[in-house]
This record gives C-alpha cells, structure tokens and sequence, in this order.
C-alpha cells in the first residue's frame, strides 16, 4: 500500500503587467489600465504608452482610485501617447501635471479634469489642436492656463459634458502666433477671467462664450479681418454692422451705436444694463439677445419683423413691451418667465406666436389675440396666473370657450385657466388633440370626453394638476404622450374603453402618481416604455396578462404597487431595474433574459415562476426577494454573478433534466444563508452536486461553491481543469482548500475573494497555468506564515496575485507553524491534510 498526500495549487493568468506602483498596464505596456490610490505621489507615465482607459464617468476612469495621494503626473521623454479617454483623472487628487513631452497628443478629452478640486497646474500638449467640452470643468484651483499656439478650437457646450471651463480660472495666456479658429458657445462661463486676448485666426466666435465672465478687456489682434472691439464690445462685419457680445461687468444704460444693424445671439445676454436705446436702422435681434438683463421696457423699431425665440427670456425686470404693425412673429419662448411683465398688445400685424411664448409671465392677467394670428404654438401661457383672461373673439383661428383656449377651429385644445380645484370638465366632440403641457400645473377634478371622435394626447397634458379621474370610455383614444400624468399627486383613477386601440403607454406617462389605484391596461399595449409606472405605489394587478406586451422599459414599474405581473409569452424585452423595489407577490415570465435588478429588493415576491424561454439571469436580477424555491427551466443557460444575492428564505434550486445551462458565476448565491444544496432532478447527467460545489458531471469544472456550506474542508476533485471566476467568492466557513490531482489549469478571477476564514492552501502539480486577478482578495488568514503550501516554481505567480512571502515560509513559530509541521493538530489551520490511499 502506498500512501500519498497530494495538495493543489492555483496558478494565475494575466493579461496584464502591473509596474513598481502598482499601475496597472496591457503587456505590451501600450495601454494604462487602472491604478490604485496606493500609487506614489509623483507619478511618470512611461514613453511605451500609447492610451490610456476612461469611459463615460469618473469611476470608470483609470485613476479612478487616485483620491488622495497622487499630486504630480508627467511623461517620460519621448513619449508616445496618442490617446487619453474621457474622464481619465476626473475626481482625482492631481494638483499638478505636465503634457510637454506629449507631441502625439492632439485633443484634451472630454471631462477630462472634471471634478479635480486640488488641480493648479497643466502644462498642455505642444501640438495639441482641440480642449473638449467638459475638460477643465468645476476645477476651482485651476487659475491659468497656457493655450500653445497649435490649439485651433475651445469646444462649446454639451448636454453630457457641459462646457470647457468652470471654476477659478481668471487668466489664459494665448499668444499672438496662436492658431485659434474657433471659440465655441459656452465656453469660458463660470470662469473667472477679465481679460482675454482674441488672435488673429479666429473666425467662428460664439457669443455665449462670455456669457456671465467678467471681462474688463476684450483685445483682438489687428490682424484679425472678421472681428472688432473697442475693450467691451465685440463687433463683426463689414463696417462693425453686427454687434455680437457685450461684457457683462457693463451695467446701466446701452446705447446701440447707429452703424449697428444686427444684435447676435446672446449679446446682451446676462448683462445687467437696465436700459437700451435701439435706433431705427436695427433690423434684427438674435435669440437669448436681452436674456436675464434688467430692461424694465423696450420698444420695436419699425425695422424689426419678429422677437426671436427666447430674445427677452429670464427678464425679472420687463415690465412693458410695445409692438410696431411691422412685429409679425414672436417664437418660441421670446418672452418666457418674465414675472413683471404685464403691458403688453399684441399688434394687428401678428401671424404666428411660437411655443411656450408668454410661459411663466406671471403677471400678465389680459391679452387679446388679434384676428391676424393664424398660428399658435402649444404652451405659451404655460405657467401663467390663472386668472389670465385670453381675450380671441376677433380670432377665427383660436377660441376661448369656458376657460379653455382652443385653436385650429377648436381641434386643439391647448389651455385650460381655473382657479377651482374642485372642477370637473368635459371635453367637446369637436376637439381631437390635447396640445403639450395643457393642463400642466393646472387646477381640476374629474375629467370626461363626450366622444365618440379620436383622440390625441400629446407629451405633459396633464403633468403636475390635480386631475383626479379621467375616463376615455366615450372616446377612441389613438396616443398618450410622454409624461401624460407625470407627478399627478391626485390622481386615483383612469379608464380606458374596450376598444382602445393605443399599443403604448408611453415613458413617465404615470410616473409618480402615488395615489393611482384603479387602471387596467388595454389588451391591445405592446409596448411599456421607461418609467411608466414609477413609483405609483398604490396600483396593484393592471391586468398585465391580458395583453399583448412586447416590451416592459427601465424602471417601468420601480417602486410601485403592483402585486401580480404574469407577463404573457410575447413579451421579449424587459428593462433593467423593470420591477426594482416593487410590491410584487407573483410574477411569471419567459423572457429570454431576467435583466439587471429586474426584480431586486422586491421584498414581498414569494411566488416566482421562471417558464420555458429564459435562457440569462443577469447580476442581481431576483437580489434580496423571499421566495423559498425556484425551478431553472430546460431553456436557461446563464446564471449571473449575485443574481440570487440576499435571497435570505431561499432553500432550493431546482436543476432540470437536459438542462442548456453552461455557466453558473460565482457570486451568484451571496447571501442566500438557507441554501445548502442544488437539487437536480433524476435523469440529469450534466452537473454534479457534492460537498457544496456544483460541477460538471465529469468533474473537470467547479462552477460554484455554496457560500454557507457546511463544508470547511474542499478537497479538488481529481479531475479538475478549471475553477470559476469568484469559484468560493464570499465562502466564510471554508478554511482550507485541497488540490487533488494533476490537471488543473486555470483558476478564475476572485475565485476565492472573502473567504475570511481560509487558512490553507495546498498544491502539489504544477499544472496550473492561469490564476485569476485578486484571487485571494480579503483573505486576512492567508497572510500567515506558512498559509500556502506549493511548489516553488509557482512562488512568483502567487506573488503576482499578492501572496506574501511569509505565506510560504515553512519556518515559522511554533505559534503559527505550517500545516505540513505539525498536521493534523495544529489549531492554526485545523483539518488541513487529505490523505488518498492508493492500493496497489
């Protein structure tokens, strides 16, 4: 008889090399991955790299996790790094960092300092052509930059990245001989510069690009043929006709000089002069022109044919406005949210008046519309007091009839003035569309349709009133538009006829209505767009299974009540955080894929039934949810990491017969304290469950270890190849692992991460050729000496996955002496040998 005592070991493999400091870097050192906050204060990036790694936000950045000791980047000479994605030191500690050896580098990235509180100093690329939107963004440390004179354009405002600067910057030195072509909108607000020196170059030069700085001085080089200032305004065209900024430290009276034909866009816009006096050859004004100033009343030339789109928005002090007969257009928001304004008649000249025109005008209490207007935009009395009177008795094309404001020949209603929160309305037959934002903010009851025309309901109808009830039985509703009943506090009941035939309720139409109770979906809805439901708390079944739903949005129902949700079989597409902290008791589904936190946190979801057709349960997806079973159908294929995580009733998981299922990630049952076993019905001969691991039937994969297993010991299977990503993650009984045999190869990821009680590993062969990144991560026992018994060929690999070298000591005290010294016995590992008889 021979007796061998085999141990195993797990062998890391990485595509990736990590420098002195921990930095994080592709092997051929091209691409800078990821660094750690434990990376040294001054930091020199290496000539080899070429990228380095963002994304979308801060925390996807690869200094993400410099917060507090970074202070000095700079790059090595000859430097070849030609990218640096968004985001990159977004958030970091960096005070100072210099670019000078970067002469491949063309573009300072999107949001690329964003957030970077402690920055003082950039030194930028020699050549650099572009400063993206964003990239020096809330820096208030930042106080002067050098543009060198390659940079040809200071990018303008974005919806995701905002603009270039903000914070505390009051000087930027750009040179004579600089390149700079274009200075886009937005760019320089929130700084704080007085002076700026405009090249000669430049030839696309947006007015709002000074929009609220306090410049002193504007300087333009002489040699510039498109621009013009006399140190506070900015002119262009021939003989100066285009006035396009102003400085906002100008206050008091403007006199707009007589060569001036034109105002730009956003000239005068948030200076603060109380008075202008246009003269009689001024033939236009641009949009935001006199936005947030302090004129208190202007008057027309008869030069002038239209007040542009938001031409007097934000005005506090506007007071009165005279029209000249020439005034035939006011656009979209001209005059929106200017409280005091309230002398205002419209002239006889007048054909169109844009959307959300008069909105927030707070004071104004009459208007009468001229019989010239034949077109009106929605909302333009949106926000208004509402005791308006809409004077449109001389109007064929608009009506007020009991206190709605028709227009079309009554077809569209598009507002509605009440003061009683307690009215009830009907709606006419001859009205076929509710306009946007109709009855947004507006003060009702119930409301009906006296039908049986069609009906359109167009985006925020009945956003933030306290409509009630609305029934659409006598009406054959076609479309319900975004937001329809958004944040409608009151709202309790909506009904909808047997024959309606809209296929969508559309994204926000019911979010927030806390108090919505009474609605059942038509069966003929495909489609539940984003939001849908969010955070009606009080709806409970919805009548979900009588319909032909396709598709269900993000957070369509995060929050609500709902109780019951069979989704028929059509349905194909389910949105992330779909049913997220819901009321669901029953759900059903055969989606293909259970998404991210579909049904995390529903807290009182005891019956769940998985039907043939899911294939991916994704992260988190039935998280923290106190169902106690749950049968995998044939069809399901992936079980995610934490997808059951805090399912703290959970007891069994059932495994079908011929079950498609390839991949059960680690991490998956964190959390789920009950469960010891997976059951797999007779007849399976794909997995194998025992000693808490779920495997291959042939033993070859470990695809996870029950973290509250009752097992403290894990002998490998002999067979073994390959051990999952995050294998044991989180397994805090588990005190020793075992490898038994020759074959295994490759140990995942995190494989054995959290398991705080882990004392001993043990390999004998040195088959393993991949051993996972932080496989042993926040495993405090592991640190001990002699904690790792293996061969030492395999001591730099598990050096690399940050094993110490006091782990594999065999000399240790006799307080904390290797297993192999004193096994069985020793309290400082307890069972830590496996002894295979083999007979011969």
């Amino acid at each position: 008889m021979i007796k061998i005592i085999i141990f195993i070991l797990i062998w890391p493999c990485f595509s990736a090399y990590f420098d002195n400091s921990g930095v994080e870097y592709s092997n051929d050192r091209k691409i800078l991955v990821n660094t750690l906050d434990t990376i040294p204060s001054n930091y020199i990036i290496p000539a080899s790299c070429e990228t380095i790694l963002g994304g979308t936000l801060p925390i996807h950045s690869a200094f993400a996790n410099c917060a507090n000791n970074l202070k000095n980047i700079s790059f090595e000479e000859g430097s070849n790094i030609t990218s640096i994605y968004p985001y990159v030191f977004s958030t970091s500690s960096i005070e100072y960092i210099d670019f000078t050896n970067c002469v491949f580098l063309k573009a300072m990235n999107y949001s690329l300092f964003y957030q970077c509180h402690n920055l003082k100093n950039v030194t930028l690329p020699p050549n650099v052509l572009t400063l993206k939107t964003g990239c020096f963004l809330d820096t208030p440390k930042l106080t002067y930059i050098k543009l060198p004179d390659s940079c040809t354009t200071i990018e303008g405002w974005h919806s995701i990245y905002n603009h270039v600067f903000s914070g505390g910057l009051s000087q930027i030195d750009i040179s004579v001989d600089s390149h700079l072509t274009i200075i886009s909108g937005d760019a320089f607000i929130g700084t704080r510069l007085t002076y700026i020196f405009i090249p000669q170059y430049v030839n696309v030069l947006f007015t709002s690009a000074f929009s609220t700085v306090p410049i002193k001085k504007f300087e333009i080089d002489p040699r510039n043929q498109n621009y013009h200032t006399d140190g506070l305004v900015i002119y262009s065209g021939s003989n100066n006709s285009t006035l396009e900024v102003v400085s906002c430290t100008f206050t008091g009276e403007f006199i707009v000089p007589e060569f001036v034909t034109v105002i730009a866009d956003n000239a005068f816009r948030s200076v603060h002069i109380t008075k202008i006096i246009i003269h009689e050859k001024l033939q236009s004004m641009g949009s935001h022109a006199f936005a947030d100033t302090n004129i208190a009343n202007f008057t027309c030339n008869s030069l002038l044919t239209k007040v542009s789109s938001r031409c007097f928005t934000d005005n506090k002090f506007l007071d009165t406005f005279i029209f000249t007969n020439k005034i035939t257009k006011i656009d979209a928001y001209a005059f929106n949210n200017c409280p005091k304004l309230k002398n205002i008649e419209l002239p006889d000249s007048l054909k169109e008046i844009g959307a959300n025109a008069f909105s927030g005008c707070t004071s104004l209490t009459y208007i009468k519309i001229p019989k010239s207007v034949t077109s009106i935009g929605s909302g333009i009395f949106r926000g208004c007091s509402q005791e308006l009177v809409v004077d449109a008795k001389d109007n064929d094309y608009c009506t007020s009839e009991d206190r709605m404001f028709f227009i079309n020949n009554k077809i569209e209603l598009i507002d509605f003035f009440n003061t009683d929160i307690n009215r009830d309305l009907t709606i006419p037959t001859y009205c076929l569309t509710i306009k946007q934002s109709t009855f947004q903010g507006k003060l009702l009851r119930n409301l009906n349709f006296v039908g049986p025309n069609e009906m359109v309901i167009e985006d925020s109808a009945f956003e933030s009133s306290t409509i009630r009830s609305i029934s659409f039985a006598n009406v054959n509703l076609t479309s319900l538009g975004i937001k329809t009943f958004y944040n409608c506090n009151y709202l309790t009941s909506v009904t909808f006829n047997e024959d309606c035939v809209i296929s969508e309720i559309p994204q926000d139409c019911f979010n927030s209505c806390p108090n919505l109770e009474t609605i059942t979906l038509p069966n003929k809805i495909t489609r539940i767009a984003d939001y849908a439901f969010y955070r009606a708390t009080k709806i409970s079944n919805i009548g979900i299974e009588s319909t032909i739903l396709i598709s269900i949005g993000y957070k369509s129902f995060f929050e609500s009540g709902i109780k019951i949700a069979l989704l028929p079989t059509s349905v194909n597409s389910i949105g992330d955080s779909c049913f997220e902290s819901s009321s669901l008791q029953i759900f059903a589904v055969s989606a293909n894929r259970i998404p991210t936190r579909c049904l995390y946190n529903c807290i009182y979801l005891a019956e769940l039934t998985l039907q043939e057709g899911v294939q991916q349960l994704d992260q988190y997806s039935l998280g923290n949810c106190i169902f106690q079973t749950v049968m995998l159908p044939q069809s399901i294929v992936t079980i995610s990491e934490s997808s059951f995580i805090k399912c703290a009733s959970l007891t069994t998981i059932k495994i079908s017969i011929n079950s498609n299922l390839q991949d059960v990630r680690g991490g998956a049952f964190v959390g789920c304290e009950l469960l010891k076993t997976i059951t797999l019905l007779d007849g399976e001969e794909k997995f194998l469950f025992e000693n808490g691991a779920l495997m291959s039937h042939d033993q070859t994969i470990l695809y996870c270890f029950l973290p509250y297993s009752d097992v403290r010991t894990f002998v490998v299977p002999m067979k073994m190849t390959s051990i999952n990503p995050r294998g044991f993650y989180k397994c805090e009984k588990l005190s020793s692992i075992l490898f038994n045999g020759n074959y295994i190869q490759k140990i995942g990821t995190e494989a054995f991460k959290g398991c705080k009680n882990l004392n001993f590993v043990f390999v004998s062969s040195p088959s393993i050729k991949e051993l996972g990144e932080r496989c042993f991560d926040d495993c405090p026992l592991l640190k001990s000496c002699g904690s790792f018994s293996i061969p030492t060929s395999l001591y730099p690999i598990f050096k690399n996955s940050g094993v110490t070298e006091k782990a594999f000591q065999l000399q240790c005290t006799p307080e904390c002496a290797t297993a192999i010294q004193h096994a069985p016995s020793h309290t400082c590992f307890g069972p830590i040998l496996v002894f295979i008889a083999m007979y011969l």
